[in-house]
């Protein structure tokens, strides 16, 4: 004989359902998951720190795609710009905002999101350096101390202290751009290779000593930035978020782009 209880069915479902509620409850407080990237902080004017306080083109487009990622929470992490790519290499953080794409010559650095804007390479050169015109790299500067900010190799594809260019002229590393324009003003070094907004900003906002203002004597190379993901970090699953962040992080920047609401203050995109 089978005995039946009437209610049974219906508080069980009523349970179920209250389970169900709560969890959807808790799913839809559940704090957004944070994405650690880190950036340059002294690479101005896109990244940088100022009166303790990130600034720059890139921080401003990172926080807007944050803002139309509402599942994460994008931390950036200021960092200067060698240590910050061993953070990256190592794990420590999911990716490095504002590289080039780098191959095998950084193969740990892989995937990379969409371009977020393009970049360009110049020469800047203290005002009593004499060029063979048309100036063009490497064979105008033959014979002259060029100055490279540490780390920056990428900026000519890792090309820059290759058998031609270290026939030619000699090289010297400076920590940043900044000491690197200050080096060509005091005539300790004949030029530089910059990034052209740097250089640009530097020259408009330089008042001291007119006479010794360096100028931009050619352009080398446009390239685009990305934001550079762990390879190491993610085939290891140390962030098994990570490749679904990469997708909306591009879908998020698409869009924004496609609205006008990514734009660059600092000249074309």
């Amino acid at each position: 004989m089978h005995v039946y209880f009437p209610g049974y069915i219906g508080v069980s479902l009523l349970i179920t359902m209250l389970c169900a509620c709560q969890a959807m409850a808790e799913s839809e407080e559940a704090s957004p998951q944070t994405v650690t990237l880190i950036t340059d902080s002294n690479y101005e004017p896109y990244s940088y720190v100022q009166d303790n306080e990130l600034r720059g083109q890139t921080v401003e487009w990172i926080r807007r795609i944050d803002e139309a990622l509402p599942e994460y929470r994008i931390s950036l992490q200021a960092m200067p710009w060698r240590e910050g790519l061993h953070a990256v290499r190592d794990g420590k953080a999911l990716g490095m905002v504002g590289v080039y794409f780098s191959g095998k010559h950084r193969g740990w650095l892989y995937p990379y999101s969409q371009p977020l804007f393009e970049e360009s390479v110049v020469v800047l050169c203290g005002p009593d350096v004499q060029l063979e015109s048309p100036v063009s790299w490497p064979t105008s500067f033959a014979g002259h101390l060029m100055l490279n900010i540490a780390g920056y190799d990428g900026w000519l594809d890792f090309q820059i202290r290759n058998q031609q260019n270290t026939q030619l002229m000699n090289f010297f590393e400076v920590p940043d751009q900044t000491i690197g324009y200050s080096m060509l003003k005091k005539g300790n070094a004949d030029c530089m290779l910059s990034e052209k907004r740097f250089a640009e900003r530097a020259l408009q906002h330089d008042t001291t000593e007119p006479d010794a203002i360096p100028r931009i004597v050619t352009e080398v190379r446009r390239k685009a930035i990305h934001v550079g993901y762990s390879f190491n970090a993610i085939t290891g699953n140390q962030y098994p978020y990570a490749l679904d962040f990469a997708r909306a992080f591009d879908f998020a920047m698409s869009e924004l782009k496609q609205k006008g609401e990514l734009r660059d203050r600092l000249g074309t995109e």
